[in-house]
């Protein structure tokens, strides 16, 4: 009932504006081949403003995974390539690069004025799995195109895997955009993995 509950109130803050975050993370351990896992959450910043957040992952490989994140302002794909793995090295280390769309305001004191650009991401992630908890710290850039609009990400993150199928992730960190503001990002994911 109460996974029900958070996932009807994710699903109501789908419509809420926001400055979007563009960049939650996933865990450094790819999906192994042939897994599958959804998450669906809240983003929220320093503005303060709140997000809707979904991603779906597909292992196509052990060492590659496919991703795509929506949220109101983007809707981004990325591949993910293995670099390292928990269980044979003690650490585990991805490389993402992708891209997709994204909304941008034309400026900061309208909500009126929105830009819509194509989107360019790369980014790394760091961590370790443990048996049903993992910790993750990554970078992810964001380059919008062509307005040359850069956005840098820097996140810590912890995802608890229930009953071998239930996620529940956290993040928090900070996004710079374009060097001119920066600003303070967390969120909250509810999801499954099969």
């Amino acid at each position: 009932m109460r996974f029900a509950r958070w996932t009807l109130v994710c699903l109501s803050l789908a419509l809420l504006p926001g400055c979007g975050t563009y960049s939650v993370l996933r865990p450094a351990d790819t999906l192994e081949e042939g897994s599958f896992a959804f998450t669906n959450g809240v983003a929220a910043n320093s503005l303060p403003e709140a997000v809707y957040v979904a991603q779906a992952s597909v292992g196509l490989l052990d060492w590659l995974e496919l991703d795509a994140q929506y949220e109101v302002y983007s809707a981004l794909g990325q591949l993910r390539f293995g670099v390292l793995h928990s269980e044979e090295h003690g650490v585990a280390l991805a490389l993402s690069a992708g891209g997709g769309a994204a909304s941008l305001w034309d400026s900061l004191d309208t909500t009126a004025d929105v830009l819509d650009f194509g989107a360019i991401t790369a980014g790394v992630t760091i961590g370790r799995r443990w048996a049903f908890f993992e910790l993750y710290g990554g970078w992810k850039g964001l380059l919008l195109v062509p307005g040359a609009y850069f956005i840098n990400t820097a996140k810590l993150g912890f995802l608890f895997t229930l009953f071998d199928h239930f996620l529940i992730g956290l993040e928090g960190g900070c996004t710079a955009h374009h060097s001119f503001f920066v600003l303070g990002e967390g969120a909250v994911h509810l999801g499954f993995k099969i």
